[in-house]
């Protein structure tokens, strides 16, 4: 967050040391003050987002059988140079029959694994935070993922990958080879869903089926409710 400054003019001439006078400066000095406070709580306001949760579900059931195995679940939050801090939170892992394995690896602000809560946060003195752990491949992998969406410029970037056996990206249609990409650019970002390709065609990542279907039916019902209204 950069400096908010607050200046109270110096331009004030006492030409009378009357008991008036001194109450008027005092007054004039509170006043200025409060607005001062004021204006930085608005500042702080305005810089500081709430934060978004989203779920993702991918279809990792070529990758059963993939020669490219074993494989590893990567996450990035990378700062470009701005000075707010974002926050990632990775959680409710599933591995549709699958399993995570072996120990972490980080780079920067990371803590957790896949087995309870992966925490990335990036900063202007951690501008690269970097987690993979490998996992046995099931039918599918689901998490979910709350994103702080303070807006830097450049702006912040959430990825979501696998890696392959060499620890390479698998190949998708997504920037970066990634399968989820979130750019930190507004307090309401969007997420961008990609699709292996080559090998690994069978691969896509999408909003999980289940949560999506829960808020249709919520819609609907509520879309019910508002006919039996009228």
């Amino acid at each position: 967050m950069g400096l908010h400054k607050c200046f109270i003019s110096p331009q004030v001439t006492f030409h009378s040391n009357s008991k008036d006078t001194i109450m008027n400066t005092q007054s004039f000095l509170k006043v200025s003050l409060s607005l001062c406070a004021a204006g930085i709580t608005l500042f702080s306001a305005a810089t500081t987002q709430a934060a978004v949760t989203f779920n993702v579900n991918i279809n990792t059931a070529v990758l059963t059988s993939s020669a490219s195995a074993p494989f590893s679940l990567n996450f990035q939050l990378n700062n470009a140079g701005g000075g707010l801090t974002n926050t990632a939170t990775i959680s409710n892992f599933t591995f549709g029959g699958g399993s995570f394995t072996g120990l972490t690896t980080t780079t920067g602000m990371v803590i957790g694994n896949l087995g309870t809560t992966v925490t990335l946060t990036s900063d202007p003195l951690n501008p690269f935070n970097d987690f993979f752990q490998g996992f046995t491949p099931g039918s599918s992998l689901g998490f979910d993922v709350t994103l702080d969406t303070n807006v830097n410029s450049p702006t912040d970037v959430f990825t979501v990958g696998i890696l392959d056996s060499a620890l390479a990206n698998i190949t998708t249609d997504g920037l970066g080879n990634s399968l989820v990409q979130v750019d930190l650019s507004s307090s309401a970002p969007a997420v961008l869903f990609s699709n292996g390709t080559g090998a690994f065609a069978g691969v896509a990542a999408a909003p999980e089926p289940s949560r999506a279907m829960l808020i249709f039916a919520g819609v609907g019902a509520a879309a019910f409710r508002r006919r039996r209204l009228k």
